[in-house]
């Protein structure tokens, strides 16, 4: 069996993604938070191993903000699978 091109194409879908007015009313809710995937100890340095993006995000940091938390030194104890303070 032959595949044509618009089968091919119409297989794959569109590229370019939109998100749909009842996607946007639960977008804030549904991001994915920064967490720690280790204990991390005061004073230690937080690796960019050591930070994993999880839902749902509660109080945790943005998960676009992930740069700015790598080679940060932790304030405090941090234990495994709890968000970045």
């Amino acid at each position: 069996m032959k595949i044509t091109k618009r089968e091919y194409s119409l297989v794959l879908g569109c590229q370019t993604k939109f998100i749909n007015e009842k996607e946007m009313e639960f977008r804030r809710i549904f991001r994915k938070g920064l967490f720690v995937g280790r204990n991390v100890k005061k004073g230690e340095l937080i690796a960019r191993e050591d930070i994993i993006a999880l839902r749902p995000r509660g109080n945790a940091p943005k998960s676009e903000d992930f740069m700015l938390w790598v080679d940060k030194v932790a304030e405090q104890d941090i234990k495994q699978y709890e968000s970045i303070k």
